[in-house]
């Protein structure tokens, strides 16, 4: 459903505004047009027994007949239609809020591609260019349909009939990655497609080896996923879930929660996974009371392995019962082992990225969550230039995970 449209500084614009073609007065009415018309092609017949009156009547036609393109040429346009952005619902309880919550919820914001116009402005008319990209960049991104089943809401994922699941199509690690030597960290950039701004700062900035994590009530969802996929990067879809203090703090309206009954959570997960496709496993959106109640999110981490997905938790929740519930749902669970900005501050941020180092060092591999706030963006675009002169290289998520769920 489309948001009322409206220029900035005027009121409403209808479907009619719409469909006038712009620069043109009202159309007249059709009966009016007819008797003008009428009253023309009298002229131009009468025209032809006096001298000059021809051409009188064909300037008459001219003036009357409600024909203003006559003659132009034609061509189909796209008018883009700007919508505004879904603000994020609000952060969870303080001594839980992660930095993306804690910071001030960003201005309603489109997602739309880069060359996008400013959200304020007025519509963007369009004539479509021949050319769709390459046949081989779009075969190598695109999301596999026997890995997909339509359910109320849309296609959600499902292991495909020949027993391959999600997790494994979409997987962007590669096997020289995940058969490295040398010790493995993978980022998680979190909370992406609520902000315009910090969406694009994390695909300008950061190499294709992190891995992404988007706001399922991005407005513009499919087209920044359709960018990761073509831009090479491996992708989460986070799912609200109920904070502590819920209501007080809102996750949004399909939030998964506590209380509710199993088939509800049940509706409300494919919901989720319904806003996007091709991703590699599901992650929490906020989800202190959630993700600590075994009644609860077990039903959820059943589904989620059933349909062959990875759930990540993003190591906000401490108390979090997903390492210990996920092998009894069936489902292969991954869980970040720092929060990057935890602290938003430079020198704790590459505290929190050397601590990361060290555990790499030690145990293989180590994952790492991080919002998009500027200051943490920053430092991990410093840090990443410096990782493999020290021995260490950046993976996809996937590529930890695989080495603790090798099989």
């Amino acid at each position: 459903m489309s948001p009322p449209f409206s220029f900035q500084g005027t009121g409403p614009v209808s479907a009619d505004d719409l469909s006038t073609p712009l620069g043109l007065e009202e159309k007249k009415p059709a009966a009016s047009r007819r008797l003008l018309g009428l009253a023309a092609t009298s002229a131009l017949w009468l025209g032809l027994a006096g001298s000059g009156c021809a051409l009188i009547a064909a300037l008459v036609w001219l003036a009357v007949v409600d024909d203003p393109l006559g003659g132009e040429p034609l061509a189909v346009a796209t008018i883009e239609r700007m919508t505004p952005g879904i603000s994020r619902p609000p952060a969870e309880a303080p001594d839980r809020m992660t930095p993306a919550e804690q910071a001030p919820p960003p201005a309603a914001a489109a997602v739309a591609p880069a060359d996008a116009a400013p959200q304020s402005g007025p519509l963007i008319i369009k004539v479509p260019q021949n050319g769709n990209g390459s046949a081989a960049a779009l075969a190598s991104t695109a999301v596999d349909p026997e890995l997909a089943e339509i359910s109320r809401f849309g296609p959600i994922p499902r292991i495909g009939n020949d027993g391959t699941r999600p997790f494994e199509r979409y997987a962007r690690s590669t096997i020289a990655e995940a058969d490295d030597k040398r010790p493995k960290i993978a980022i998680v950039v979190g909370g992406l497609g609520a902000s315009r701004e910090a969406t694009s700062k994390v695909f300008d900035l950061l190499p294709r080896s992190v891995t992404l994590a988007f706001n399922p009530y991005s407005s513009e969802l499919e087209t920044w996923v359709a960018k990761a996929r073509a831009d090479g990067y491996e992708f989460l879809l986070q799912v609200p879930m109920e904070p502590f203090d819920y209501p007080n703090h809102d996750p949004g309206p399909q939030a998964l929660l506590a209380s509710l009954p199993v088939e509800a959570n049940s509706d409300r997960l494919a919901w989720a996974m319904s806003r996007a496709s091709g991703y590699y496993g599901l992650s929490n959106f906020m989800g202190g009371k959630f993700l600590t109640s075994d009644k609860a999110l077990q039903p959820v981490l059943t589904e989620i392995g059933r349909r062959g997905l990875v759930y990540f938790d993003d190591g906000t929740i401490p108390a979090s019962l997903v390492s210990q519930i996920g092998p009894e749902a069936g489902a292969i669970t991954a869980q970040a082992h720092v929060v990057v900005d935890a602290v938003p501050e430079e020198a704790a941020i590459q505290a929190a990225l050397a601590e990361l180092e060290e555990r790499a060092r030690r145990t293989g591999g180590a994952i790492g969550y991080a919002s998009a706030l500027p200051v943490t963006l920053e430092g991990l675009r410093r840090w990443v230039t410096r990782l493999t002169s020290k021995g260490i290289v950046l993976v996809p998520v996937s590529a930890v995970v695989k080495l603790s769920n090798p099989s």
